[in-house]
């Protein structure tokens, strides 16, 4: 699975003269900003990179904002590591060249850091990069002024991170209007068992080695996931202790050999001896957090001959480890974590128990704090759909860069979205494209924005006909298709529904467009339907003797016994939308409308972003029978879906607080309609069979999407058969399933088939072919509708 990292560059509206300052990496005003950032949501590059990305490293993404795009990638001398052209991953911006250099920045002379690329243009301009989602990455972004403009004048913007902000980058030393830039964009992949957080991201204060030998800034190829780390030394108070002896630095942290093979410690031992109130003095600028991270990396270097090294670790007065030594010559990384913060005097002591024979010792040190990234993108079927009509129409804005709904500021032009909840992804619900220039058809993508209120397609070129999906779109209540040169008649049920006052239609300005006409679809009489009806009918009779043959080798057999004992349950739906139970209070109006009961519990009405109604059943906590039947019920929701069983939108597990929310059927349920209580009449024989018969199948297509055999196939088998020709069976049965007639194959096909299959299994049984047939068959190919199971 992949989901796309987008990287924004907003213009900052809001802070105007104030000196704001960044608190990560190096800050030197006017010339350079470096900002990292530990996401816990993307990871490494997908292998289907375009152009040439710089891949020194696996999963390492390297870019020169402002490089030539025809200049070829080039090795960095002092690192090692590939840079390459950011031209493949941005639409705009201009580029320069940094035409001074500051010593004290320490990074400013390398040669991706001396080119720029500006944005002169634009509310936003955004990088789009293709990344892997499952590991942790670390996002480096380096900003360099360097007077590349000769106005003497820093910029100052804001940075995103998809929809969220990440930070303000100042190197101002006046006011006024500003222009974005960036000098450098660097993804490293880092260990999964790293840098771990239960929310959101670890935005980096400092990182820190402990040596008086040296005073560089280490890097790749030093560090093999390229954090950058500054020196940071007590003179006076500390000594150096240092070691030639390999130090085993293996773990999930991979801290440098050249860094772990040194450390500091007091220079006289004794009660008052602590390590980091001068570390921690420095001034901490950040606005008061309630999540902060350190990690601090101890391995002992030295041979305690004399006796043991045994300290105290505290954080604020507060101790975390009272009792620690150091493992020899082996990193060892203590993490804490602290929910409480602290003004400008953070500090870290270390202080030697009563029967340590050595002063505590420290190698080295990082410092983050979590950044929440709660805003989700916009649903990505609209956003899908959205892109299918754009490319349909050839729409180019500068403009649609990044989300299309949030950051809502940064809303593209030409729509509207609803964005309720934080935690629920925004929806479009308003297409503007009047005036646009759109020549052709309307497009049939509109139909899978689902959430569409109005549709404004006015003064256009726009031809044809007003399609029949737009009567089917049932939250659409605005349509202006004026000014345009569409023909023929209005679809009868726009006009019905104009009719009850269901819908707004505007169509003046279409000269060719007939409004008291009847469309083709209402003229077609019964007599074609019967037509229409006998080939379906004759050719579902012909397969339903092939189906009954393969499947007297098979029967839906589905047990599953799974004991429930003590208090801590499973995620019953994890991959579905997480709501919590004050949200829920909220989707329901505080619980006012009560649907249904029963031995689980109640069903209330609810709604979701004022215009999605939805069903919201609250487990009953006095019922442990209610229980069994929710989880039932889920795991048949999240495994068979069919047109007439409903879909579970989201759940809520929270404390003792177990909601599930489907989606909401206006028109009664299955049971109502088979008593007639909703209808004229009850559900005739004919759709009985077909709900029956369409949700087994897709409860089959799930097994066989798993490759899970031996659980639908009858166990009187006792594993007795070749599992290549079931196999061959099986994905006949479905291919004869499929909805489409150019999907299902012709009776030769068929008897060819099922000859293939019964010779196999004569073989098997001659001893012939030498498979294994007890063993099912792992797929990671999922199917649908249109699409076939292919295990071998």
């Amino acid at each position: 699975m992949t989901e796309d990292m987008i990287l924004n560059f907003g213009h900052d509206p809001k802070v105007k003269g104030t000196d704001y300052k960044t608190g990560d990496g190096t800050c030197v005003r006017d010339y350079i900003d470096v900002t990292d950032l530990i996401d816990a949501h993307v990871t490494a590059l997908e292998k289907a990179k375009p152009r040439n990305v710089g891949i020194f490293n696996v999963g390492f993404i390297s870019l020169d904002c402002g490089m030539p795009d025809k200049e070829s990638t080039y090795i960095e001398e002092s690192t090692g590591l590939n840079f390459s052209t950011d031209a493949d991953f941005i639409l705009s911006g201009k580029r320069g060249r940094i035409k001074t250099e500051d010593p004290g920045s320490g990074m400013a002379y390398i040669k991706p850091y001396k080119t720029v690329r500006y944005f002169p243009e634009g509310t936003r301009n955004c990088y789009k990069l293709i990344v892997m989602q499952g590991t942790h990455y670390l996002i480096r972004a380096v900003f360099v002024y360097g007077n590349y403009d000769d106005l003497k004048q820093g910029p100052k913007f804001d940075l995103y991170l998809g929809p969220n902000f990440w930070t303000t980058i100042n190197l101002q030393d006046k006011t006024g209007a500003t222009t974005p830039l960036i000098s450098s964009l660097e993804l490293r992949p880092l260990k999964d068992d790293s840098y771990t957080t239960k929310t959101g991201s670890l935005k980096l204060f400092s990182r820190w080695s402990f040596s008086d030998s040296e005073s560089i800034v280490r890097r790749f190829p030093d560090d093999v996931h390229d954090r950058v780390w500054s020196t940071y030394f007590l003179d006076g108070e500390w000594t150096e202790i240092s070691t030639t002896t390999p130090v085993d630095n293996t773990n999930a942290f991979d801290v440098p050999q050249a860094i772990v093979s040194k450390a500091s410690t007091p220079i006289s031992h004794g009660p008052t001896n602590t390590i980091g109130s001068r570390l921690w003095s420095r001034n901490w600028t950040m606005e008061p957090r309630e999540d902060i991270h350190l990690y601090l990396h101890f391995a002992e270097i030295q041979d305690l001959i004399a006796g043991p090294r045994e300290f105290s670790i505290s954080w604020n007065g507060n101790v975390i480890d009272d009792e620690y030594s150091p493992p020899e010559f082996v990193v060892e990384t203590v993490p804490i974590r602290i929910s409480s913060t602290c003004d400008d005097n953070c500090y870290v002591k270390l202080r030697s128990t009563n029967w340590s024979n050595f002063p505590p010792s420290m190698n080295a040190m990082e410092v983050f704090w979590v950044l929440q990234l709660p805003q989700p993108e916009t649903d990505e079927n609209d956003v899908t759909a959205f892109k299918k009509i754009q490319a349909t129409y050839g729409i180019q804005k500068m403009s649609w860069q990044g989300d299309p709904c949030v950051p809502t500021q940064y809303m593209w032009t030409g729509l509207n979205c609803s964005n309720t909840f934080p935690s629920i992804p925004p929806r479009i619900i308003f297409l503007d494209f009047s005036f646009y220039g759109l020549n052709g058809t309307i497009t049939s993508d509109i139909q899978y924005l689902s959430q569409l209120q109005k549709l404004d397609l006015s003064n256009n070129n726009l031809t044809g006909k007003i399609p029949d999906f737009l009567a089917k779109m049932k939250f659409l209540t605005v349509i202006n298709l004026s000014g345009n040169n569409l023909s023929g008649s209005v679809p009868q049920t726009l006009l019905n529904m104009e009719k009850n006052g269901l819908i707004t239609l505007i169509l003046q300005g279409n000269q060719n467009l007939c409004l008291g006409c009847v469309s083709d679809g209402d003229k077609e009489s019964d007599g074609d339907n019967k037509k229409k009806l006998l080939v379906p009918i004759l050719a579902s009779a012909a397969l339903m003797g092939i189906i009954t043959a393969v499947i007297s080798l098979i029967i839906l057999f589905y047990k599953k016994k799974r004991s429930s004992k003590g208090l801590i349950r499973p995620s019953i739906v994890a991959n579905k939308k997480s709501f919590t139970y004050e949200e829920v209070k909220v989707i329901t109006n505080n619980f006012e409308r009560t649907l249904g009961e029963g031995g689980f519990g109640v069903v209330y009405h609810g709604n979701l972003n004022g215009n999605e109604e939805v069903a919201v059943k609250v487990l009953s906590q006095s019922s442990a029978q209610g229980y069994k039947q929710f989880k039932a019920e889920v795991d048949l929701l999240l495994r068979v879906h069919h047109i007439n069983l409903v879909s579970l939108v989201g759940h809520c597990e929270e404390g003792q607080h177990l909601v599930l929310i489907y989606e909401y059927m206006s028109n009664g349920n299955l049971k109502q309609h088979l008593s007639g209580e909703c209808a004229s009449s009850p559900l005739n024989w004919e759709n009985r069979l077909r709900i029956a018969a369409e949700t087994a199948q897709e409860w089959v297509g799930f097994k066989l999407t798993n490759g899970d055999i031996e659980s639908i196939v009858d166990p009187s088998l006792i594993g007795n058969y070749d599992s290549s020709s079931l196999w061959k069976a099986l994905e006949l049965a479905m291919l004869c399933n499929s909805p489409s007639s150019s999907g299902r194959p012709n009776m030769s096909q068929v008897a060819n088939e099922l000859q293939e299959c019964l010779l196999s299994e004569n073989l098997r049984k001659r001893g012939k072919h030498d498979l294994d047939s007890k063993s099912s068959v792992e797929l990671s190919t999922s199917f649908g509708p249109e699409r076939t199971p292919d295990a071998r």
